[in-house]
């Protein structure tokens, strides 16, 4: 049954973000069905000193005077003003004030009646817990107060907030819903999806080699994805490279902390941010995939996506161990501290892998995001039809 078309006031990372997470997927597949409107929350963290975070701030004052934009079909994106350092009283105020005025302009533009209020960022849950909405969905992917820079205890509390005023909170991992379940009115644990189409492109070259990979060394290649922020391990990065000579680390992303020039071994290339379209074609001359995490409380919360991703390729794969992780230990190679890491490495790098690429695909089969998404959108649908009879 085609679902009812519906208003959706979406809040949101970056809609043009350096990776593309569950939040964008989730969005994509709303919008073939409702009207999205996606507002780009400020980031949860303070900004840093760094050329990186400024030039984010210059791009966000940007966007802040520019109209709402039809950026795909059924995706309306607002980037939505935060000055920086919100916990601030008078700040903060300032904030909630001019934001509630942009939603306001919002619902007569669009002439908005009871939308659907979905929160992937609990950023704005102080403007529009207020808001009319005949639903409010979290869906919660991350533990947030246990980013690097946040201010904690106002996280904690937006979280919190949004957690017990939601009528539906989903979250990707089993320890967040163990935290979550206990705090919501309804919880339902929803891991993350694949594109298993996208990804299955890495099976076969592609028509022509990436300039960054073709001028490399005729060597094995250990590869990386996502956003390099706090919780990468690049002392195990750095660690396995020195250990492994002859073998290129290919960092693929967007380098979010300082790394000192001195520290980096020759064999470890950072090549900045690939567009998601053309990650087939990196994996595909990926001899093996990593996933080399600091074993904190913000990744003992996650379901990596990228952990999906990988294993549509149908590339091996090491990996820290973590509750998520450990789901699939038949088919990827799990390490508790450095050296067994460089072992499970070493082992297939040598083709010694206990894992084939067709045990991998198998274990993602069923786990695209279309099916995540019935799921979710079911579940969704239910309770709007519960409160409509009620």
């Amino acid at each position: 049954m085609m679902a009812r078309p519906r208003d959706i006031i979406y809040v949101g990372n970056p809609f043009q973000a350096d990776n593309r997470t569950s939040s964008h997927h989730i969005a994509r597949h709303l919008s073939k069905s409702h009207r999205l409107i996606y507002l780009e929350a400020g980031g949860l963290r303070a900004p840093r000193a760094s050329r990186s975070d400024l030039a984010k701030i210059v791009r966000r004052v940007q966007l802040l005077f520019t109209p709402i934009q039809e950026v795909e079909p059924n995706i309306f994106v607002k980037s939505i003003f935060a000055l920086p350092f919100g916990s601030h009283p008078l700040i903060g105020a300032v904030n909630r004030k001019i934001q509630r005025l942009t939603i306001r302009r919002l619902f007569r533009s669009f002439a908005l009646h009871n939308p659907i209020i979905w929160c992937v960022s609990p950023a704005l849950i102080n403007v529009v817990k207020d808001v009319d909405r005949s639903l409010l969905v979290y869906y919660c992917v991350d533990d947030f107060s246990s980013f690097p820079d946040v201010d904690v205890s106002l996280i904690l509390d937006l979280d919190q907030q949004l957690t017990t005023l939601s009528d539906i909170v989903f979250t990707p991992s089993k320890p967040l819903f163990d935290v979550k379940k206990g705090q919501a009115k309804r919880c339902r644990l929803s891991p993350h999806g694949v594109d298993l189409k996208h990804f299955g492109r890495a099976r076969s070259a592609p028509a022509v080699c990436p300039e960054p990979i073709s001028g490399l060394p005729q060597q094995p290649i250990v590869g990386f994805w996502g956003l390099i922020e706090d919780w990468i391990d690049l002392e195990l990065v750095f660690f396995l490279a020195r250990e492994l000579a002859d073998v290129i680390f290919l960092m693929i992303g967007r380098v979010a902390v300082e790394i000192p020039e001195g520290q980096i071994p020759d064999n470890v290339r950072f090549i900045g941010q690939i567009p998601y379209e053309q990650l087939p074609e990196y994996a595909y001359y990926f001899t093996v995939a990593i996933i080399p995490y600091k074993l904190n409380k913000q990744v003992y919360n996650a379901n990596p996506l990228k952990l999906r991703e990988y294993l549509a390729t149908g590339k091996p794969l090491v990996s820290v161990s973590t509750p998520e992780t450990e789901r699939y230990r038949d088919v990827v190679a799990l390490a508790d501290g450095y050296e067994e890491f460089l072992e499970m490495l070493n082992r297939e790098l040598d083709g010694e892998s206990h894992a084939t690429p067709e045990a991998r695909l198998r274990s993602v089969e069923n786990e695209s995001w279309s099916a995540r998404y019935e799921v979710i959108w079911e579940t969704v649908e239910t309770l709007l039809a519960d409160k409509e009879v009620s």
